[in-house]
């Protein structure tokens, strides 16, 4: 199985178990948009980088460090 699949497949648990805003799904989340940004997908790691940026700004605060690592990496998308 591939890492995107394994990451799919982890997704699916998260999602049921905890909710689609729920802070383990965005690291989920967080981790898959690394790997689509490694793989040179830089349109569907900004998808999954803003959910990550949406959920953790609705759960943890728009100041919280986590995230402000959300902004910084849809930053790095563009560099």
């Amino acid at each position: 199985m591939k890492n995107e699949e394994r990451y799919k497949h982890l997704n699916k648990y998260l999602k049921e178990k905890f909710g689609e805003r729920h802070h383990h799904t965005s690291i989920c989340y967080n981790n898959m948009a690394s790997v689509l940004h490694e793989l040179g997908d830089p349109e569907k790691a900004f998808n999954f980088y803003n959910k990550v940026l949406t959920i953790n700004i609705e759960s943890l605060g728009e100041n919280h460090p986590e995230a402000i690592t959300a902004y910084h990496n849809i930053g790095t998308i563009y560099c």
